[in-house]
Parts: structure tokens; C-alpha cells; sequence
């Protein structure tokens, strides 16, 4: 599985080709445009997976309005924005 985008869905290991393979050797052919991911599909999580959200301000704990692409958020700021600092 990997998260991407707004992180509101999670993509499943059908979406990962690498020399013409999927996880586990898998080809990537048991993906098709009318039967979907026939092998790794994310249906498989559909039990297990389901939680809650929880949106940590960290433009605010730094006090500027954005964070600018590629700049990293650490530990320590993530524990400072849980406990209400931001």
C-alpha cells in the first residue's frame, strides 16, 4: 500500500510495476483496464484498514503560512503540535 496525494486514499501494490512485475513476482498483465488489479488488490485491506485522521498544524507551531515543498517535519515538532502548542 502506499498513501500519496491528500493522503485520503491508499493505492494497493497492483500500482507498482517494476521490470514488468508487481510484488511477489506477480505480472503486472494481472492488472487490466476491464478486470482491474486481479492480484493485489486494495479490496484485500478492506477489513483491517480504517482510521481516523488527525491534521497537525505545523505552518503554525513554525509561525509561517506555509511550509515550503521538501522541507522535513521532525519528531520533536510533531510532539509539540499533539500536546497543543499549535
Amino acid at each position: 500500500m502506499v498513501p500519496h496525494g491528500s493522503h485520503t486514499h491508499l493505492d494497493s501494490l497492483s500500482h507498482i510495476h517494476w521490470d514488468g512485475k508487481m510484488y511477489n513476482g506477480f505480472p503486472g498483465s494481472a492488472v487490466t483496464s476491464t478486470s482491474g488489479a486481479t492480484k493485489l488488490s486494495i479490496h484485500n485491506v478492506r477489513r483491517w484498514c480504517g482510521h481516523r485522521g488527525v491534521l497537525l498544524d505545523m505552518a503554525t507551531l513554525r509561525g509561517v503560512d506555509w511550509l515550503e515543498p521538501g522541507v522535513g517535519v521532525f519528531p520533536e515538532e510533531l510532539e509539540e503540535a499533539r500536546n497543543g502548542k499549535a
